[in-house]
């Protein structure tokens, strides 16, 4: 939980057809997005901000998603990304990991992720396919994880949630070098900029919805 988080999104189009149905004026997604900010478990605005999002996307693709989410470095999972996801209205299943907490009643599973091993352990717990949302926040190697599952391919969410280091400036393209072991030192060390996260994302289909405080 070292930094900004930023929203990535498989459905932009539908989104930006949304914002183009509510008024004359043309609406910025990223500020019509930080309007929901919300906290009720998250650790800023996001709950309220993936509540939105998950609505605006089913309500104009006239389908449903997935009900089912994923995300790691929760912690002991009582502020996270997912828990009002699971404990809210909409009451879904999905599975968190962390290095160093369990949780059988939270479905909270011990498990070190790493680049090497995050599409291994997707398999082993059995995560879908098409999960609504991922939410990544593991303070050093965020991006590498990511792009390990993206490259991988197996596993397609249709929201990410992943940190990203906002000490970087906004013409950056920078990521920390990849070591399965580092640990975040409490420094600017850590993470990846915002436009290497959504170079990656485009390159994956995604863009860039909004980011968070």
């Amino acid at each position: 939980m070292a930094g900004q988080e930023c929203l990535l999104v498989r459905y932009l189009f539908i989104l930006s057809f949304i914002l183009r149905s509510f008024a004359d004026a043309e609406v910025d997604l990223a500020f019509w997005l930080r309007r929901s900010e919300r906290r009720i478990y998250s650790q800023n605005g996001e709950d309220g901000m993936i509540s939105v999002l998950l609505d605006a996307i089913e309500e104009v693709s006239a389908t449903s998603l997935l009900p089912f989410f994923v995300e790691f470095g929760v912690e002991d999972g009582l502020e996270c990304n997912t828990r009002h996801l699971r404990e809210g209205p909409r009451q879904w299943k999905g599975v968190t990991m962390d290095g160093s907490h369990e949780n059988q009643d939270l479905n909270l599973f011990k498990r070190f992720v790493s680049a090497e091993n995050v599409n291994s352990l997707f398999q082993s717990i059995g995560v879908p396919r098409d999960p609504a949302v991922l939410s990544i926040d593991l303070d050093m190697n965020d991006f590498h994880v990511w792009r390990s599952i993206l490259e991988n391919g197996r596993v397609r969410a249709t929201v990410t949630i992943i940190e990203m280091n906002s000490s970087i400036g906004p013409d950056d393209a920078v990521t920390v070098p990849y070591n399965a072991d580092a640990q975040w030192d409490g420094t600017h060390f850590y993470g990846a900029s915002l436009k290497a996260l959504n170079s990656l994302a485009q390159r994956h289909g995604y863009a860039l919805a909004a980011c968070g405080k």
